[in-house]
């Protein structure tokens, strides 16, 4: 599983596996069990994120979502 897109995005989720590693866990179980395919996170500045799961690949993409 390769994590690639959005550096802050990447950033963000690096935060997360240091202060709440359930959570992350959570995130990617959700991006890869949901019909869509993807989870919403946000920073601690309320930036808003998506974790997309492309599953031909199996790799997670972070995008940035605009305010």
């Amino acid at each position: 599983m390769k994590l690639t897109g959005d550096e802050r995005g990447i950033e963000v989720l690096k935060v997360i596996r240091q202060t709440r590693p359930d959570y992350l866990k959570f995130l990617i179980t959700e991006a890869r069990s949901s019909t869509l395919r993807f989870v919403e996170f946000h920073s601690e500045d309320e930036q808003k994120f998506l974790l997309k799961f492309h599953a031909r690949t199996g790799d997670l993409v972070v995008e940035r979502l605009d305010p």
